[in-house]
């Protein structure tokens, strides 16, 4: 199978997703690493890495759609990389002791809901529409994790939390803005979909 542009940024965006960890979760077992985890060159490093991987979620598919390049392995890659990108640097964000796990596990439940329903339309034939409140979840979501990267370097450089007060008010504000958008969506997603449960079960 050849591999056309969009999808080859699809797959650096899936492939950039370890390195980004690497910068953001202390490896004990690798003292050199865990020590330059705490540098605000590797935080930088983290939030340059993350930015590229999300613009590359905005020309894969501008690309596809401006070349007529749209497959079904885009299609199916495509929003995949999206999760694990969001999912992973959240995650980090947890074992880190920055948010609380509960947010995570919102997160993660919803992506399955939908998924699962995305699995349940496609049996039915049904193709399944992102929605405003899915992509406006998406927006934030980066937003929110790119806030709490910088107010990172910002602690990082200064040393004290104390520094980093507003950008942290500031990301926790877009986290708990992307975790109710991630609520709405959902919950948007099976108002408009209770149909296919219904008649999977008549």
């Amino acid at each position: 199978m050849k591999v056309n542009l969009p999808n080859k940024l699809t797959l650096l965006r899936i492939a950039l997703i370890p390195l980004i960890l690497i910068l953001m979760i202390e490896i004990p077992a690798w003292p050199a690493q865990a020590a330059f985890v705490q540098t605000v060159l590797c935080r930088i490093l983290a939030l340059i890495v993350f930015c590229l991987a999300s613009v590359t979620d905005f020309f894969d598919g501008q690309i596809a759609r401006k070349r007529n390049l749209v497959t079904n392995f885009g299609k199916f890659t495509d929003p995949l990389a999206d999760k694990m990108l969001v999912l992973s640097v959240f995650l980090a964000f947890v074992a880190n002791g920055r948010i609380h796990a509960l947010i995570f596990f919102v997160i993660l439940a919803r992506e399955l809901i939908i998924t699962g329903l995305r699995q349940v339309a496609l049996e039915q034939n049904f193709v399944m529409s992102a929605s405003w409140w899915g992509k406006a979840k998406t927006t934030i979501q980066m937003f929110a994790l790119i806030a709490l990267m910088i107010e990172g370097i910002v602690i990082a450089k200064s040393s004290t939390h104390a520094a980093g007060s507003i950008y942290t008010t500031v990301a926790n504000i877009l986290v708990a803005l992307a975790l109710i958008l991630t609520i709405i969506s959902a919950v948007d997603y099976f108002r408009k979909n209770a149909g296919l449960l219904k008649d999977t079960t008549a």
